[in-house]
């Protein structure tokens, strides 16, 4: 098999942590052929989606290394594709899904229409009694309101992810307005604002329809934000009833979706986020459950391309 990952540039994909490179280093034990680019890599030439891509594989220490030199290749020349570019979605993410659309590649993970639809923020909202009360807005004046309702809240860019950028919010604060208008650049971008929940911080790892795995993302007790990204230690775990239930109201929609890889996050039992650009987490998973999804993920690409 003959997977095209689009990635951030390879230099910065730092192991032992990094997915990407451990999807990789699982192909590679499949003796699978892998290729990587970047979106700014893709060409559509008289209707025909191409790439100017290299053979990549890992060093002994897990880095990526590039082999040969970039050739042009024809989308159509790869059985899978696999976006693996982190947020945010911006006008290059959009084309490149655009043009990852216009070839006849089998398989695609995740789907280009799926990554259209589902900013990471806002697709959660279509499970609105899964979440905590949430706005989005520009407005300073109605985010105001909202954080004088809720006393506490958290203000998140729409487009950020591992933690960054994520604000606690007290209706108290005297430079609640400044915060709101960082978080809003001035009334120039929409932001999501949600009820404080304090409760335990869930990844769960959902491949292929199925749940494959939860762990807890415990914070250090400086942060109240529980992301590896800043800090977050794993902890083994498991659904509970309620959560349960919210991810099989969830799964349905992301198979209609095309959305087979994904990072679901629920804090207190409530929905927060559903991570689909770039799910990350397998190593930190793999340290407190001694098994590696990676297998999960690539056993799907081939069960996809033979069906």
């Amino acid at each position: 098999m003959k997977i095209l990952y689009l990635i951030d540039p390879l230099e910065n994909l730092k192991p032992p942590t990094d997915t990407t490179l451990l999807l990789i280093r699982e192909a590679m034990s499949r003796k699978h052929s892998n290729f990587t680019a970047e979106h700014r890599d893709l060409v559509v030439e008289n209707g025909i989606p191409k790439a100017y891509v290299q053979k990549t594989k890992l060093d002994k220490k897990g880095n990526g290394k590039r082999i040969g030199i970039k050739q042009l290749k024809e989308l159509s020349y790869f059985d899978s594709i696999i976006f693996r570019h982190d947020p945010p979605f911006d006008v290059e993410y959009l084309h490149a899904t655009q043009i990852v659309e216009l070839s006849k590649v089998k398989f695609v993970l995740n789907s280009a229409e799926g990554l259209r639809k589902a900013n990471e923020k806002l697709y959660a909202m279509k499970f609105r009694e899964a979440m905590p009360d949430t706005l989005v807005t520009r407005d300073r004046d109605t985010a105001l309101e909202f954080a004088a309702k809720m006393k506490i809240a958290v203000g998140k860019p729409l487009d950020s992810f591992g933690g960054v950028g994520v604000i606690l919010l007290n209706a108290r604060d005297k430079g609640l307005r400044s915060l709101i208008d960082i978080l809003t650049e001035e009334g120039k971008n929409q932001a999501i604002f949600q009820r404080f929940v304090k409760g335990i911080d869930k990844r769960v790892f959902i491949i292929g329809g199925r749940v494959e795995g939860v762990m807890i993302r415990r914070g250090v007790a400086t942060d109240f934000r529980q992301n590896m990204h800043v800090g977050g230690q794993p902890v083994l775990s498991e659904l509970t009833k309620n959560e349960a239930k919210r991810i099989e109201m969830i799964i349905p929609q992301l198979e209609a979706d095309g959305l087979n890889f994904v990072g679901i996050d629920l804090i207190g039992e409530y929905l927060s986020e559903i991570n689909v650009t770039s799910p990350t987490g397998f190593w930190h998973y793999q340290k407190v459950s001694g098994r590696m999804l990676t297998k999960e993920v690539i056993e799907m690409l081939e069960k996809k391309i033979k069906s």
